[in-house]
């Protein structure tokens, strides 16, 4: 077992087949509940790529789409592994 310095619990992922008449305004309650999460997090405060990761956070406020957003979270998830910060998200 990984000893984790920070936790985040990003809550349940997005997936935009479950919003097929609404999947753009779904995406963006669940894109600003995420950079909410993260931009509140010591984990932000404490990395050791805080730079890095309030960049990967500004570059997440301002995706479009899923793709984007999940392209950004690529970074976020490589930085987590770095800084041994578990992201987790799902029910």
């Amino acid at each position: 077992m990984s000893d984790w310095k920070h936790e985040i619990d990003l809550g349940e992922a997005f997936d935009p087949g479950d919003f097929i008449e609404y999947s753009e305004q779904a995406f963006l309650v669940h894109r600003d509940r995420v950079v909410k999460i993260l931009k509140a997090s010591a984990w932000l405060r404490d990395s050791q790529y805080s730079w890095t990761l309030s960049d990967y956070v500004i570059d997440m406020e301002q995706s479009r789409d899923i793709q984007e957003f999940d392209t950004v979270m690529d970074g976020v998830h490589d930085i987590a592994d770095a800084d041994r910060c578990r992201v987790r998200s799902g029910s």
